[in-house]
Formats: C-alpha cells, structure tokens, sequence
C-alpha cells in the first residue's frame, strides 16, 4: 500500500473515531484516557513504544513526529462538535469505526 493511501486511510479511520466521541460520552473519555488502545481496537498499527495525545479543542490537522530514541509521537487533535450536524449525521459517518475493513497493519 502507498504511502498516500495510508494516510488517507488513517485520516477515514480518525475522523470517525472523532465522530463517535461527539455523540458518545463513555468512548470520548475512553479516547482521551487510553488513546492508543482505542486507535489500535479500530485497527490502527501502532507499535508499542508509540504515544499517543489528544489535544482536546483543537482543530488542526493531527501531528506524527519522532522524538530522541525513535519514539513515534502521535497528536490527535479532538475538535469540539461542529453545532451544523445532527447526531443522525454524526452516527452515519462514526457507526463503521470499529470496521475491520479499516485494518493498517504494518503502517508503523
């Protein structure tokens, strides 16, 4: 798989994990709290050093970087619930999150 179509497919996968905390209390807490295992349950590859933050309240495009020893640095921003959608349109877009179809085995 190219690299573009990875992170496309990473982009798809987030923004339905995003969704689902906007209209689901219990997975938003459990995102901001365990981030990397909410992300690996959707099927992202992440390896075991990898850290995962979520900047809630921002809007900005999700940041990967590197940090001294190699570790991968993933920052998630969570942006507030756009009041322009309903939550019908909001559930449409998140039902398929945990869809292993979204699987991305070997991207990290």
């Amino acid at each position: 798989m190219k690299s573009s179509e990875k992170q496309k497919l990473w982009e798809t996968v987030l923004s339905k994990i995003v969704a689902k905390t906007w209209i689901d209390e219990d997975f938003c807490q459990r995102f901001i709290s365990e981030p990397a295992v909410v992300l690996r349950e959707s099927g992202m590859a992440l390896s075991d050093t990898a850290q995962v933050i979520v900047n809630q309240g921002q809007a900005n495009t999700s940041v990967l970087t590197t940090a001294e020893g190699g570790m991968t640095i993933y920052q998630v921003n969570l942006p507030s619930k756009p009041e322009s959608l309903t939550d019908e349109q909001i559930s449409a877009w998140a039902k398929n999150t945990m869809d292993k179809g979204y699987f991305l085995k070997g991207s990290c």
